[in-house]
């Protein structure tokens, strides 16, 4: 399903801003909220969070080896629509047409990024609440 947006038509934005005073980086797939066709197929929302030590490093290259396998590791089912990281964690925000998939998912991250406490939730979100809501804070 993730072979459905060419790279072409990905736009994605990068923006800093503020959650009840804590300081956050926004990366979203901008591209998403002109796909309605595609956001109706799309009903789950999936959050994959890892926590972090106060002043960790979020530039580790294994998260963005993370970052790379998440489409992959879904089996193409999940597309990444946001990126949120704050001090003491990072959130990647994905949405699927379904959710029985998602405790496999969840031991295929857990078993290849050992090194990190990954965890996995599923809501079914088929108006994209979240996502709409934090790219609102975009503009």
């Amino acid at each position: 399903m993730a072979s459905e947006i060419s790279g072409e038509e990905e736009k994605w934005v990068v923006a800093e801003s503020e959650l009840e005073g804590t300081p956050m980086v926004l990366r979203a797939g901008i591209h998403f909220q002109d796909l309605p066709d595609l956001r109706s197929r799309l009903p789950i929302r999936i959050g994959v969070a890892i926590p972090f030590a106060e002043g960790q490093d979020l530039s580790d290259p294994r998260l963005v080896d993370l970052e790379e396998r998440l489409e992959p590791a879904s089996g193409h089912r999940a597309h990444i629509v946001m990126i949120v990281s704050q001090p003491g964690f990072k959130e990647w925000m994905l949405h699927a047409g379904s959710h029985d998939w998602l405790a496999e998912f969840h031991q295929t991250l857990i078993k290849e990024f050992s090194e990190y406490e990954i965890q996995l939730v599923g809501e079914h979100d088929p108006a994209w609440s979240s996502y709409f809501e934090l790219l609102s804070w975009l503009s």
